[in-house]
This record gives C-alpha cells, structure tokens and sequence, in this order.
C-alpha cells in the first residue's frame, strides 16, 4: 500500500526497569532476547488455554529517540489495547518494572510501506499490514486513517487484528510468534500439546461471499458443504458494497475433494503461515 496510515489510536506503551526482560518472558509466548534492536515484530498476549487475547508490535530500543536508555515499545491496535493494559498491570507484581503510555509524548505514528522519513522502524506485518515501516512524525501528508484503509487492506488479503481474537494463534497461522523452547508463558501446555498433532485441526482463510451470505451467516455458525461440516465462521465484516467472512476450516480430517472444493466455493485465501 503506497499511501501511509495514520495510526491515531493505537498505545505506545514503554516498558522498562530491571526486570523487564524476565517479566515479559514469563508472560508471552515470544523470545524477548530474540526481539531484534531498533524493529518492531508481532507478538500476542494469550490466555492460559492458549487463546489470543491481544495482538501487538513490540521492538527493543537503546538510547534511542523513543528510549533514552534502554527497554521495549509495544504498538497497540485500540480494540486491544484496553485488555493488554489491564493484562500487564495485572502481573506486574513486586517487579522492579516500569509500565508507560507515553502516547502523547512522542511525534504521531504511522504505517507506511517505504521509509518515509528519517524516523522509521522496519516491522514484520504479515498477515495484517504488508511488510514495511512504522514511521514517528509529526505529519505525513496525503495519508489516511487505520479506519480508512481496511477496505483496500482486506482486499489486498489483509485482515484487522482483533478479527482473531479469541482464537488460536497455531490455528490462524501465527505460529512465528511462538517460541515453545525458551521456557514458560501463559498458554504454553495447550500449545504444545497441539505440535505432538501435527497439522493444526484448523486453518484460517478470508473468503468472499454475496450480501445474501452476509446476511444468513452470523459468528460461530457452522459451514456445510455435501452434507459434511467443513467449519465454522469466527468473524464477519461489511466494506463498502464487499462483504468478508474469516472462517475456520477442517484441515486434518476432511476429505481431500471436500476441502478442495469448500475452498473453490468459499473462494478461500488463506490467513498467516503454518509451517
């Protein structure tokens, strides 16, 4: 997308102290040491079954002009910022650990797919931005807002982070935000008794229906093709004169025509990675 977002509403919430690293490790499911310096990659925050509770970018920064000393930055969609809030205050127990939304203190915050400016931050987007830069300052002209540019990002196979929410991250291709081998998080026991299955029960697609389907469908309503329950709606969405279901498919079990065919019909594109 050339046109840059603004990110109006998004948190920037600092996050440092010493024992900033341990509190984090123990708490999500990504390697913090592994966190590149200066970037910005996506994380979650889950429950202890294994569910997405929040969706996030976190990039690790010394003397830099978002930290003058050294810590972590998370970026915060606004459907999910509530609850990561309340989630890291919540364990934030007798910790030398310092937790700020510093939002208002640092230039404006931007998506943009080239650098922009001298104030950008390479991020990894996939699959709910292309792959670009977040960029701090004070105006980009000609850009639009996060709001506005769903419908082009949607159709470009993008989707809003909090359409996963509640979900698993093996099962909507998030599995590169998990790191199963540096130790404990909230969450780890179901996830990992999910890679002794192999291929996750489900995989997660954007498909395009008629106005008609949007109206007959609602969440959590299941998917029949032949007679066979191929699976189920987890969120639905209008854009303009577009509609776009995200739904969960049976991987694992289901006949190889079925599926293909669910596939075809649903007009299906898949949503993360899986391997």
């Amino acid at each position: 997308m050339e046109t840059p977002i603004r990110l109006e509403q998004w948190m920037v919430i600092r996050i440092s102290g010493n024992d900033k690293t341990n509190f984090l490790n123990g708490l999500i499911p990504t390697d913090i040491n592994k966190v590149p310096l200066g970037q910005f990659i996506k994380s979650c925050w889950l429950s202890p079954q294994g569910k997405i509770k929040s969706i996030f970018w976190m990039g690790y920064f010394k003397n830099d002009q978002l930290l003058s000393d050294d810590g972590f930055i998370f970026l915060v969609p606004p459907e999910m910022k509530r609850e990561l809030v309340e989630d890291l205050v919540r364990f934030n127990l007798n910790l030398q650990v310092k937790l700020e939304d510093i939002s208002s203190e640092i230039p404006p915050l931007y998506f943009s797919a080239s650098d922009v400016t001298d104030c950008y931050y390479r991020m990894s987007g996939f699959p709910f931005f292309p792959d670009g830069f977040f960029v701090f300052v004070s105006e980009i002209p000609e850009s639009i807002p996060y709001s506005e540019s769903l419908p082009y990002l949607v159709k470009k196979d993008y989707i809003p982070p909090y359409a996963l929410k509640g979900l698993n991250p093996f099962e909507v291709g998030l599995r590169d935000c998990i790191d199963l081998e540096k130790g404990c998080f909230l969450g780890q026991e179901p996830l990992a008794r999910m890679t002794y299955r192999g291929r996750p029960r489900y995989m997660t697609y954007l498909c395009s229906l008629d106005m008609q389907n949007f109206e007959k469908y609602t969440k959590d309503d299941k998917i029949v093709s032949e007679s066979h329950e191929i699976g189920r709606i987890v969120f639905k969405m209008k854009l303009g004169d577009e509609v776009f279901f995200i739904c969960q498919l049976r991987s694992r079990d289901l006949p190889e025509t079925i599926f293909s065919q669910a596939l075809k019909t649903l007009n299906a594109r898949i949503v993360g990675k899986y391997s």
